[in-house]
């Protein structure tokens, strides 16, 4: 778990109702692996999620159920028809890591799915912040929002 997130708090979405919860079926050249990923909702039809959550899924085959409004995974009903991650982003290191996901159809607007908003400047450095996404909250435990 080296240079990950752990330990945390289980969430009640309308704490974080940008967050979106992604089921992929990552088919390869093959193999298929199947895993879940996060994402935020920047639109009623697109989300953003890490590049490394989907680079080496072949776009045609690959499958991407979404989850929205909801800390149940198996919520994942809408679809991410396409995606397009950033041309720079490269497995060893960090940056470019983005990818932006459209959905089959619109997500609906309420207290549990709000898009997240885009800060306009940059934050102060060495304040605390608060991360949200769908992990491990106990290494002893299972997969979790």
């Amino acid at each position: 778990m080296e240079g990950r997130i752990v330990h945390g708090s289980d969430a009640d979405i309308e704490q974080f109702p940008h967050s979106a919860y992604l089921a992929i079926s990552c088919a390869q050249k093959n193999l298929s692996e199947t895993y879940g990923c996060g994402a935020s909702v920047i639109s009623q039809m697109f989300l953003l999620s890490a590049a490394h959550c989907l680079d080496e899924c072949d776009p045609v085959r690959s499958i991407i159920a979404v989850a929205v409004g909801s800390t149940t995974r198996s919520k994942a009903t809408n679809k991410g028809v396409r995606y397009q991650c950033h041309p720079k982003y490269h497995q060893n290191d960090v940056d470019n890591d983005i990818c932006i996901i459209k959905l089959k159809k619109p997500v609906t607007f309420s207290a549990r799915v709000k898009k997240a908003l885009i800060m306009k400047t940059a934050p102060q450095t060495k304040i605390a912040a608060v991360v949200s996404g769908w992990g491990i909250v106990d290494v002893s435990q299972q997969f979790r929002p």
